[in-house]
């Protein structure tokens, strides 16, 4: 392969460092159509106009620009993503960037790091997140049930012990994502101007949209006439096992607790965590305006921030996921020893 020099390799490309990948890569396929010997127009290839050489040319300084930036990207990141850590999260979790030109791996992400660092929504996707902390609930469970003499749980056909195990992961997961986010930061970061309103007594409430009701099950579903009832009312949400829910009073003066899911992920993260500290005052009216579908409606959310401090703060110190997993592995040396 040609050794081109990075200045040499955007030369021969025709474009310049500051392009984003999407037009470098672009370029890139078009000089390879130009110069393959099935682009000539009249159909005929002629040995002496050097298109080999200029193909080769071509790939070699690609693949020199996208090994530069590999290797930028993860450097830069690394000095980035150190800035801003929680030292008392409980565990360390892995941080994901996209390439920008590695489109042809299997995966278009590479690991930037590993440390307890918090999700900023500006340098890190919501999904990469995510995968980062399902990693490190996965970790810990693996280390107790090695501990516990299990060194492959998958091979346990026990449907009981499965099922403990997905749950259980499941509570870690939860309680590691509000070790690694800051709610009232993220909530800056993600909403400007046109998405927040200042109460009477100078709070910003902090507006989102979400669908209530839940086709999956019957329970969780809303009625015609009940969604009559609750439409354009501010009803206050609360958490019931994960999930948050719009408490409506309905029909017949009776309460239901339906649960709503919004439409941006990180969102439902983000609010869960400040109910759970009572950080914020979290209230959801259902519209008919748009979007109506059967059992469920949207629903427009509003986030006033009750305890800024609070809001700002990450999760604790991670006792809950100490006890989780203590009380895990007894169940795993329950199972090993019947191994």
């Amino acid at each position: 392969m040609i050794n081109n020099s990075w200045q040499e390799a955007f030369s021969i490309l025709g474009v310049q460092p500051s392009d984003p990948g999407a037009v470098i890569k672009r370029k890139y396929r078009e000089l390879i159509r130009q110069y393959h010997p099935d682009g000539h127009r009249t159909g005929q290839y002629d040995e002496t106009d050097q298109r080999d050489e200029r193909i080769r040319q071509v790939t070699a300084a690609y693949e020199t620009i996208r090994r530069t930036e590999h290797i930028w990207r993860r450097e830069e990141s690394c000095r980035t993503a150190a800035v801003r850590q929680n030292p008392e999260a409980y565990c360390e979790r892995s941080l994901y960037g996209y390439y920008d030109l590695f489109e042809e791996l299997p995966e278009d992400i590479y690991l930037k790091g590993s440390g307890r660092y918090v999700w900023d929504p500006d340098q890190e996707e919501f999904i990469l997140y995510l995968k980062s902390v399902n990693e490190a609930a996965g970790r810990l469970l693996l280390e107790r049930e090695r501990r516990a003499g299990i060194y492959d749980p998958d091979e346990i056909t026990d449907d009981s012990y499965q099922d403990i195990r997905h749950r259980v992961r499941l509570r870690v997961f939860h309680y590691l994502t509000q070790q690694f986010i800051s709610p009232l930061e993220c909530l800056e970061k993600m909403y400007g101007p046109g998405k927040k309103e200042y109460s009477a007594a100078g709070r910003i409430r902090y507006k989102g949209r979400s669908r209530a009701g839940d086709n999956a099950c019957a329970e969780d579903t809303l009625s015609e006439n009940e969604m009559k009832a609750v439409s354009g009312i501010d009803w206050p949400c609360v958490m019931k096992k994960n999930r948050i829910c719009l408490m409506a009073a309905v029909a017949g003066g009776t309460e239901r607790l339906v649960p709503i899911s919004f439409d941006e992920d990180c969102l439902y993260y983000i609010t869960g965590a400040l109910l759970s500290r009572k950080a914020a005052g979290i209230t959801a009216s259902i519209t008919t305006g748009y979007g109506t579908g059967k059992g469920h409606l949207p629903v427009n959310v509003r986030i006033r921030i009750i305890d800024p401090e609070s809001a700002k703060r990450m999760g604790g110190t991670g006792h809950y996921i100490t006890a989780e997993l203590g009380r895990y592995e007894e169940i795993c040396r329950t199972v090993g020893c019947s191994l």
